[in-house]
């Protein structure tokens, strides 16, 4: 390593170091710690031992079984009460569960903590590696930021971020073609787990074509061999499955549900809130059928487009960090999604620290976007903002309440729509070949006044593949 590189790694570290250190103490001191990690431990638990995971309280009834309880005040209590109630896990991910279930659920927790503490890390410093070539500090920068701020996730225990390292890794090991059977496992893993968070990763590759299309359909092999066990499985416990997962999911989605994108939802605003657009529609239109639809019609042009631009467009590494940018943003936006389902924007960062650096205007104006969005999606400085509601009490009618809303539900949804259009905008003119050009000798330095479109720009040039 140069020694800018090697500095900038230590800051790296100290953003994981920040990650380890705040996301120990959340699942140790939370009164809802390790609450979700409950949910698909003792789902498989009940599995494992012939009960139906996927009827309505069968998790609590067995978590208070096994001397659970839940946390003293009503709120969280109810909290606890509603997410033990209702399994929303696919049949694979309570399989990849089974054994940790056959351990007590003191040293099952343990492993399972340390097992999303150390996957996150090593996706970190992997997704840094994978955007240094361009500029190593400034990756290091965004990487920290996004590193520090996943302690709300862990404290409960949210696969989010097992599914999120297991979608970082595999892609920085198909890039770099290493360990390339362990990347199509963990692939297939977090698709199986999580797959509306994973799908979207999938897509990207699967779109690219060459290599990465291959590791793409060899992974869905892989989820094959363990889905088909795992349908089966359950199959045979819980005839009746199918519709009481689509009933669990749909309750929790309900008017007044945990994960209510309306102001009317029982569930938390700012750390924990619902960032898809139904949570800016449904303050104006408190119908979810209409905002579930308005944010479809939002959506899908921009979908269909970078499909389109994806297809059409040739293979290289920057075309391949550009796709990741623009999609990654806009895929949190159409169905439920959680601040901490947005740290899959670990891999825009390579595209992010090209557009401060090769970008002249608009790929600052398109860094600056994609940071607001990290921020916003950032646990603590919403949990900074958290504390200070409790101190100021906001006016609860009148002008004052309809700004405080404004503040409180509309940026990180608004902010994610804005940084995935441009991004969006700028992988399509570079894919057209007006823009960040890959070809060095064709290419000279932006002047500083620049703007993006005006000239094309020497950029390192980052392995291919074919």
């Amino acid at each position: 390593m140069t020694r800018k590189r090697l500095d900038a790694f230590y800051l790296l570290l100290l953003g994981c170091a920040a990650f380890l250190l705040f996301g120990v103490v959340m699942a140790l001191a939370s009164p809802s710690s390790m609450l979700d990690f409950k949910v698909i431990y003792y789902g498989a638990r009940s599995a494992a031992h012939h009960g139906d995971p996927y009827a309505r309280g069968e998790i609590l009834s067995r978590y208070i079984a096994d001397g659970g309880t839940l946390p003293g005040g009503a709120v969280q209590s109810r909290i606890a009460r509603d997410v033990l109630s209702m399994c929303i896990y696919p049949p694979t991910a309570l399989l990849f569960m089974v054994p940790l279930s056959f351990l007590n659920y003191g040293p099952a927790h343990i492993l399972w903590l340390a097992l999303l503490l150390m996957s996150f890390i090593v996706a970190s410093i992997m997704a840094w590696d994978l955007a240094a070539d361009f500029d190593p500090m400034l990756a290091a920068v965004l990487g920290a930021v996004l590193a520090a701020n996943n302690v709300i996730a862990v404290g409960v225990g949210n696969s989010a971020v097992l599914v999120v390292a297991f979608c970082v890794i595999p892609v920085w090991c198909f890039v770099r073609k290493r360990f390339i059977w362990a990347g199509v496992l963990l692939l297939a893993v977090a698709i199986g787990t999580k797959p509306h968070d994973a799908i979207w990763v999938w897509l990207v590759l699967l779109l690219a074509g060459g290599t990465l299309r291959r590791r793409a359909l060899q992974s869905v092999v892989v989820l094959a061999a363990f889905a088909v066990p795992a349908v089966l499985w359950i199959g045979s416990i819980a005839p009746h499955w199918r519709h009481e997962l689509g009933a669990n999911v749909s309750a929790l989605g309900a008017p007044g549900g945990l994960s209510d994108p309306s102001l009317a939802a029982k569930g938390e605003r700012a750390v924990s809130m619902v960032i898809s657009l139904q949570a800016v529609f449904s303050a104006f239109i408190d119908n979810p059928h209409l905002y579930n639809l308005l944010s479809y019609l939002v959506c899908a042009p921009l979908f269909i487009l970078w499909a389109w631009t994806t297809l059409r467009s040739g293979r290289s590494a920057h075309k391949l960090w550009l796709s990741f940018a623009a999609l990654m943003p806009i895929a949190m936006l159409p169905i439920y999604h959680r601040p901490y389902d947005a740290k899959l924007l670990l891999l825009a960062v390579p595209a992010a620290v090209i557009f401060f650096r090769y970008g002249g205007r608009v790929g600052k104006a398109a860094f600056w976007l994609n940071f607001a969005a990290i921020v916003l999606t950032a646990d603590l400085p919403w949990m900074g903002l958290q504390l200070l509601v409790n101190r100021i009490h906001p006016a609860s009618s009148g002008v004052a309440a309809h700004i405080w809303t404004a503040v409180w539900v509309y940026p990180v949804p608004l902010a994610l729509l804005a940084a995935g259009t441009l991004n969006l905008w700028i992988y399509r003119e570079h894919c057209s070949g007006r823009m960040l050009c890959d070809r060095a000798s064709e290419s000279r330095p932006a002047a500083p006044d620049e703007g993006f479109g005006q000239a094309k720009f020497e950029t390192p040039v980052s392995p291919q593949y074919r």
